[in-house]
């Protein structure tokens, strides 16, 4: 049975009694959750939508501020099954700390119909899911490792300005994407025993922004698509503004009129326009996939317990079987932090790499 990449939402059911029971009891205690699209696509590395969780069944978010005079503090967050749709997951931790500081004009009111309407439960079985049919007893993990690096403002915009032009005007989350897709490929290929294997890109879309109303930011459910692009030929004299023109054609695929065809024809998953997007034709030739997601705009460094808003945000790092190819990208104050997991083979040549160093520093301080 394929994992379908992601449609069905899981509603998350949080009773905003219950958080003030907690409240009360100096607690924060479980929530529940449901899957409603069967056996499709069961909750654990894989995430609650089916489309594969690149940093495993929880993702962790630690979030740092001032303590005034007691000095910086740190705060941990495991988001669990909010980890795969970064809204809903921002949403419930600012409802958290409203609740904490007594401001019931903060919270933010969760809608829970709205994504479960559009788009309901479905019998998936025999959809053309392309590269993104992954079986359940398939090993798609192995030891991994995370590192940090940062992409200051002077080398966003001298990586921007190498990859503009009269057709091509890329975004900051285009062009950091693209140069680090570029250097990953790079060194995947270098320690690759098959290098004729397809590199596929894979950029999650947030659903609510491509559709606009009726889902606003209060909707809860994992509305987010794969953006799939295939990357031939990369080398070390590949052109930025050359991946960046394929990654804006993949995206520019995800419109508003796909999502209501996606919504409004049943027969959509299993139509010719369907397996494109799932890239169907290169799924036999075992492509490798490099996962890519952002965290910006999130309203992840809004969240105040009381002790000042966060002056940095991290993921969870370390050495550990997972899923690998990994990007999670975040806005700071110095630029965009990608925090990049790899097997322990590939980072290693990753770290070595003198262009991608050109551009990227490794682990830098946190400015306070």
């Amino acid at each position: 049975m394929p994992l379908f990449p992601l449609l069905f939402p899981a509603i998350l059911r949080v009773s905003y009694t219950h958080l003030e029971v907690y409240k009360r009891q100096g607690s924060f205690g479980p929530f529940a959750s449901s899957c409603p699209f069967g056996s499709s696509g069961p909750v654990g590395s894989f995430g609650p939508s089916g489309l594969p969780d690149p940093f495993g069944s929880t993702s962790s978010l630690e979030s740092f501020g001032s303590s005034g005079p007691l000095g910086p503090f740190g705060s941990s967050s495991s988001l669990g099954p909010f980890g795969s749709s970064g809204p809903p997951a921002s949403a419930f931790l600012k409802t958290w700390f409203a609740i904490c500081k007594g401001s019931k004009g903060e919270i933010s009111w969760p809608d829970f119909p709205s994504a479960a309407s559009a788009f309901p439960p479905r019998n998936t079985t025999g959809i053309r899911a392309g590269i993104m049919n992954i079986k359940k007893d398939s090993k798609i993990e192995e030891n991994c490792s995370t590192r940090r690096f940062l992409f200051d403002h002077k080398a966003i915009n001298e990586l921007k300005s190498m990859s503009t032009s009269d057709e091509t005007k890329p975004t900051r989350y285009q062009v950091v994407s693209s140069f680090i897709s570029k250097h990953m490929i790079v060194a995947i290929k270098e320690q690759c025993c098959d290098k004729t294997r397809p590199m596929v890109a894979c950029h999650t879309v947030d659903i609510r922004r491509r559709m606009g109303q009726p889902f606003s930011k209060g909707v809860v459910g994992n509305l987010v698509w794969p953006a799939l692009v295939v990357l031939e030929g990369v080398n070390k004299n590949t052109e930025i503004i050359d991946l960046v023109k394929i990654l804006k054609e993949g995206l520019a695929k995800l419109t508003k009129d796909l999502f209501l065809k996606l919504q409004n024809d049943p027969s959509f998953l299993w139509s010719d326009e369907y397996a494109e997007l799932m890239l169907e034709g290169i799924a036999s030739n075992k492509p490798i996939s490099l996962v890519f997601t952002s965290w910006a705009n999130m309203g992840f460094n809004e969240v105040d317990f009381g002790c000042g808003k966060p002056f940095w945000l991290s993921h969870r790092g370390g050495t550990k079987e997972s899923i690998s190819n990994t990007v999670i990208l975040m806005e700071t104050r110095e630029g965009i932090e990608a925090w990049i997991r790899m097997s322990e083979q590939h980072i290693a040549i990753l770290e070595d790499d003198v262009d991608f160093l050109r551009f990227a520093l490794f682990n830098p301080s946190v400015l306070l």
